[in-house]
């Protein structure tokens, strides 16, 4: 399993076009985190993160992010709502 670091998945983010579509709120093997991690079938919560029964505990950033990209109307999540919700910025 990746190692989930803020640094890793920002340069991911940004290997997207801003518009791509990189995830889905609310839902726990398409969070863009899940997507990112592309293991057999992630497992994303804001406490924690795996797959296959191995999990490990989700970083603080993690756990700000997950929350606050929960709570929306938009279902899908782009690369550019991601970076903003990280206080990235976009270009």
């Amino acid at each position: 399993m990746k190692k989930l670091t803020r640094k890793a998945f920002v340069a991911w983010l940004r290997s997207k076009p801003p518009r791509r579509r990189v995830g889905w709120r609310g839902d726990p093997s398409f969070c863009p985190i899940a997507k990112f991690l592309d293991g057999p079938v992630m497992d994303v919560n804001a406490e924690q993160y795996g797959c296959d029964g191995v999990y490990r505990p989700m970083p603080k950033w993690g756990t700000t992010f997950i929350m606050d990209i929960d709570g929306g109307e938009q279902r899908y999540l782009t690369a550019g709502a991601c970076l903003k919700a990280l206080g990235e910025e976009v270009s």
